[in-house]
């Protein structure tokens, strides 16, 4: 099997505020499919978006709804299918040379989570999702992934208070064996409270860049999205993973790239 890479983009830069931004996921789909695909790699896709999508559709219908009254599920609901959509159609689209993506929506059940009973009951499903993924991989199917937030009550408490898919990228790495996972963001790395990049992350500073960055975030609800980068990469490397936190720039090969080194 080719290396598979898992990345992983946020919601920042999949929406704006006129809702889903599906011209920067073309963008971006083409710049994957060179990065990765055109490079032999296998690529899984973890995206984030669907709340922010579907609560602009909302607001754009709100004539029609009683929007004061959804939920955060309601809105996952009404954006999932068009984020699904603009990536597939994205990479399919892609210099005519139709890659074919595949969108799967998870539940903690399929990734394992919750109490040892409920872990042995969802073992099966464990397995066989890595299965699904690893197959597509195979095939040359880009696989998009993304928490099925309309049921999934984990990842909207985590929405909440600031937190993402990065967990469930670093996560998905791990079960299928990837060799690199990357976490991009609109600016990039880990920055020092002197705005210097921090180039690497390692067991000799990371407790250090943690503390600095859980610093950030006292006072500021919902913006913890750092400290899950930085705790998604370090486990990811933990586990042989090759992980960075990297700007999204046109050719998605990364910019101002912090790398996290397990020596």
């Amino acid at each position: 099997m080719s290396e598979i890479a898992v990345v992983k983009l946020g919601s920042n830069l999949l929406t704006d505020e006129a809702g889903l931004n599906e011209e920067m996921i073309f963008t971006y789909a083409a710049g994957l499919s060179e990065a990765y695909c055109q490079q032999g790699k296998s690529l899984v896709v973890v995206t984030s978006g669907a709340v922010a999508a579907g609560r602009a559709r909302a607001e754009h219908n709100q004539d029609f709804l009683r929007t004061e009254s959804m939920s955060l599920q309601q809105h996952a609901a009404l954006g999932a299918t068009a984020v699904f959509r603009a990536w597939e159609q994205g990479f399919e689209e892609f210099e005519e040379k139709n890659l074919l993506a595949a969108s799967i929506a998870v539940t903690h059940r399929q990734l394992g989570g919750g109490r040892i009973w409920q872990r042995l009951q969802n073992r099966q499903e464990k397995r066989s999702f890595a299965q699904t993924l690893r197959d597509n991989c195979e095939s040359g199917i880009i696989t998009i992934i993304n928490e099925a937030d309309a049921i999934s009550v984990s990842e909207l408490m985590k929405l909440k208070c600031g937190g993402d898919n990065d967990g469930l990228a670093a996560h998905l790495s791990k079960a299928i064996g990837a060799e690199s996972l990357t976490l991009f963001t609109e600016k990039g790395g880990v920055f020092d409270d002197q705005k210097n990049l921090i180039e690497e992350v390692n067991r000799h500073n990371i407790r250090e860049v943690k503390k600095m960055a859980a610093a950030r975030s006292v006072g500021f609800e919902g913006r913890g999205g750092l400290i899950a980068k930085i705790e998604a990469a370090w486990d990811a490397a933990q586990h042989g993973v090759e992980a960075r936190i990297a700007a999204a720039n046109l050719s998605m090969t990364g910019s101002w790239v912090t790398r996290f080194v397990v020596e």
